[in-house]
């Protein structure tokens, strides 16, 4: 028999038995519902701290949210109570900042101390990670900011339920215990075969990528003036005239007195109307670095083969597309689609059990499964969610663990897929050209006196014994 313990804000509660349920996912979505009733008015307020224990074990903590008041008869209260658990908390809070060659968990810690410490989070596991060139959060959520920097240097982070945040590679999350055979919480042990990701042929749609150096060139005819190159323009051009270097400037904002004009991302070079058309017979050359759509694709021809047999008709092709507009060369975007095959072009394996209430054991965690009755021999599994039920005599938690790609949780979990040929550099919610602008608050004691000067002008006032004439008028 569980011994449960119910504190929100100062007070201490009994929830109604069987009427608690509890969600954690890999996702963050974790959460609490649970009911209380009462015949006097608990006022509860949204955001008042959740505790509850288990045998002295906290096993959920966080803040109420939108708190439901019925009322069954006239005497009795009945709460049905929610809670989103600690975190939350980073995305309640904006960051407006940018660093420059600095390794990731110095900046995560540096989160935590100037925004998060306020909300009460303190520093958990955080070991060193990899050096970002350059980052620039503009005035976005705490947590975005976390999940930007988790998915360039393949980590997860988590707040535990004593507002710790911790933030690492896979294997800083491992579960208490391993999962085996002689257990019996593998009795009644599922296991399903599938992958919602499955692919063989895989296409991936990138950014633009820069040609190497080119030259276009066209014949005068007396009337033109708007000549169109191959490419988009990427950067500054040069250009000559039968053998003769003009001057070309950007269009609208560049010297208007010079003799061409273009664009960044634009076909078009336009001559100056100002100036007399180039003449027949006259060479126009243009030198320039040209932009180009990244669009590759890349197949696992035995997968293909294989799944044809499994399927003992068709082609046995299973096609995605992904697009990644971060991706600036064709060598990254075929990286980046081996990656994705090597991970996704196989089956996946789902296990589910049942069982008394196991302390330890969190969505987000790997954990060792040695069943090798059931197939599993000594295989890393990763545990997206965790439910937990009160059935009213006992406590039940049912564990969901995965290999391979079950679903989308485990895609995130094992990250980006590509290790990052460049030196890792991004900019959340600005673009390349614009500039952070940190907004700062300041208090001031400001000391004000004032000497004021007052002059009394009396005037007459009606009375039994004084009366208005022609050189006497009351106020």
């Amino acid at each position: 028999m569980v011994t449960s313990v119910l504190t929100i804000g100062a007070r201490t509660l009994d929830y109604v038995s069987g009427s608690l349920r509890l969600k954690h996912t890999f996702d963050r979505q974790c959460t609490a519902r649970f009911t209380v009733e009462s015949d006097t008015d608990l006022l509860f307020g949204e955001g008042e701290e959740v505790d509850l224990q288990f045998d002295g074990t906290t096993v959920f903590g966080g803040q109420l949210f939108k708190p439901a008041e019925t009322w069954p008869t006239h005497e009795n209260r009945e709460y049905k109570l929610n809670a989103i658990c600690y975190h939350h908390l980073p995305k309640t809070r904006i960051i407006a900042k940018s660093y420059v060659n600095t390794t990731v968990d110095v900046i995560v810690k540096d989160i935590i101390a100037t925004i998060l410490s306020d909300e009460g989070i303190t520093e958990g596991s955080i070991p060193v990670g990899l050096t970002v060139k350059e980052v620039v959060f503009a005035y976005i959520d705490c947590a975005k900011a976390l999940d930007k920097l988790a998915e360039v240097s393949d980590s997860h982070w988590h707040v535990n339920d004593d507002k710790e945040l911790s933030f690492g590679p896979m294997d800083l999350f491992t579960a208490p215990f391993d999962l085996t055979d002689i257990d019996e919480m593998a009795d009644d042990a599922e296991a399903v075969v599938g992958n919602l990701d499955y692919r063989n042929k895989q296409y991936i749609r990138g950014g633009k990528a820069e040609t190497v150096e080119r030259t276009d060139s066209w014949i005068g005819d007396a009337e033109q003036r708007t000549f169109v190159a191959g490419f988009p323009i990427a950067k500054q051009p040069s250009i000559t005239v039968d053998s003769v270097a003009g001057t070309i400037a950007v269009r609208g904002i560049g010297d208007p007195n010079a003799e061409w004009f273009w664009a960044a991302g634009s076909t078009e070079i336009t001559q100056n109307t100002g100036d007399p058309v180039v003449p027949i017979g006259d060479i126009i050359e243009l030198t320039y670095v040209g932009l180009f759509d990244i669009i590759v694709l890349s197949t696992d021809q035995q997968e293909v083969v294989r799944r044809q047999g499994v399927q003992g008709f068709g082609s046995g092709v299973v096609e995605s597309v992904a697009t990644d507009t971060t991706i600036k060369t064709q060598g990254s975007a075929f990286q980046f689609a081996a990656g994705k095959l090597q991970t996704l072009a196989v089956e996946g394996r789902t296990l589910t059990w049942s069982s008394e209430l196991q302390v330890g054991l969190e969505a987000g965690q790997q954990i060792l499964v040695n069943i090798p009755s059931r197939g599993f021999d000594n295989v890393v599994m990763f545990i997206p969610e965790i439910e937990t039920v009160d059935q009213g005599s006992r406590v039940i938690k049912t564990i969901r663990a995965v290999e391979g790609p079950d679903d989308g949780d485990w895609a995130r979990w094992f990250g980006r897929l590509l290790a990052p040929i460049d030196t890792i550099a991004f900019r959340e919610n600005i673009g390349e050209e614009e500039i952070l602008i940190i907004l700062t608050s300041t208090e001031e004691n400001w000391e004000w006196e004032e000497n004021v000067v007052t002059t009394v002008h009396p005037c007459p006032v009606p009375s039994v014994t004084l009366f208005p004439s022609v050189t006497l008028f009351p106020c």
